[in-house]
């Protein structure tokens, strides 16, 4: 198994390789897939109701992220992403922490519905391709709503708070934008110890990357494979299905270490 321990070797990742590699080692395509199918279900039906079909992002319309919150609770208790932070918790107690969480992600979601629609952000390419002033603005948005939405995992003043409850819920949202966080493969397997350096990595992989149209298709064509996408999002070229950079990204970077 090749060893990475220098950071400043992750440098073009994006690559068919890469994806292939992390398919055949780890990655499952059509469970991830299932995972974001409620999502994207309850989206495009957001956009098809909406009268304003030029905007890229959909939350803030018909009740969508009320309706994802307790199908994304209830994945996140599977995937042990929300961990409770005490052992023989009451259910009084798991209401209340549930209602917090949902609380804390609603405004999160639509501050970013807003700022990516302001900025015409369908990918990590777009954010790639703004000026610096703004991308550095985006990109120190994003960190912050995953930090805060990660805090409500740790009891106050108890721990260090770990970038993967907020980069998990924030990727089912946006999955072309925000790159899932775990520390397991990418913390401790890709080496990435901060979130902060593991967006940067992908924002400046995908734009310097002469194989980002390559895997974008690739990964495309996987989805659509499974059978599980809707229509809309498979004849609509201009869709995120096609520019799905956060999760090639996570699969690319993951591929390299194994």
């Amino acid at each position: 198994m090749p060893s990475r321990k220098d950071k400043s070797e992750v440098g073009d990742f994006i690559n068919v390789k890469n994806y292939n590699k992390a398919l055949e080692e780890w990655a499952d395509i059509e469970l991830h897939c299932r995972y974001l199918l409620p999502f994207l279900a309850i989206h495009e039906a957001a956009r098809s109701k909406s009268e304003d079909k030029n905007k890229i992002w959909f939350w803030n319309e018909d009740n969508a992220i009320e309706k994802c919150i307790k199908i994304l609770d209830c994945l996140l208790g599977e995937w042990g992403a929300k961990r409770p932070s005490g052992k023989d918790k009451t259910k009084k107690n798991k209401r209340i922490e549930s209602e917090n969480f949902i609380n804390t992600i609603k405004p999160y979601v639509k501050k970013l519905t807003r700022t990516f629609n302001k900025y015409n952000i369908i990918s990590l390419k777009d954010i790639a391709n703004l000026k610096r002033k703004n991308q550095k603005k985006i990109r120190r948005t994003i960190i912050n709503y995953v930090s805060k939405i990660s805090e409500v995992k740790v009891k106050k003043g108890r721990g260090a708070v770990s970038a993967t409850l907020g980069a998990k819920t924030l990727h089912h949202f946006f999955p072309s934008v925000i790159p899932v966080y775990d520390n397991k493969m990418i913390n401790r397997t890709a080496k990435q110890k901060s979130y902060d350096e593991y967006l940067n990595n992908c924002i400046k992989e995908v734009k310097r990357s002469k194989s980002l149209k390559k895997v974008r298709c690739k990964i495309a064509k996987d989805y659509i494979r499974t059978g599980l996408i809707p229509y809309n999002l498979i004849k609509n070229k201009r869709s995120i299905l096609y520019r799905l950079d956060a999760k090639l990204a996570e699969y690319c970077l993951v591929g390299v270490f194994l």
